[in-house]
């Protein structure tokens, strides 16, 4: 989460400076303990669950508030921890080992991952009515 402070993040997600110093430094430990293991599978799937817990809590959070700044920021947090994520799975050589099925080629064959479904949500939550971010001339 670069470029964001632990102030920040805690502000963003409702708690205190704290929690956000335990949750990373949960995060490293069972980074390390994964590595003892020399399972990468294991720590690609536990950080692939923590950037998701992230962007869920972030996201909701924002949804849930008033202040369009706020929500701002969150949808802005969101896409930076989805940066981040990606940078992981490109520098862990995720996307090199793995062919990754274009979007085109899941939806001819019928198949939504969770990432697809992710996506959905996030773009739905940013045109829900309710936030007030749908411009006048969208169809409701």
């Amino acid at each position: 989460m670069r470029g964001y402070g632990q102030d920040e993040v805690a502000f963003l997600m409702g708690v205190s400076v704290m929690t956000v110093i335990r949750l990373r430094r949960e995060l490293r430990h069972q980074i390390r303990e994964a590595g003892r293991l020399s399972d990468p599978l294991l720590i690609t799937g536990q950080t692939m669950a923590f950037y998701d817990n992230m962007i869920q809590e972030v996201m909701e959070l924002a949804h849930q508030s008033q202040d369009a700044g706020n929500r701002n920021e969150g949808i802005r947090l969101a896409l930076q921890l989805e940066r981040d994520r990606q940078r992981f799975l490109t520098l862990t050589g995720f996307y090199d080992a793995n062919r990754v099925q274009p979007y085109t080629e899941m939806v001819a064959e019928g198949v939504r991952g969770e990432g697809v479904n992710q996506l959905t949500r996030f773009l739905s939550l940013i045109l829900d009515d309710e936030c007030g971010c749908r411009a006048k001339h969208d169809p409701p």
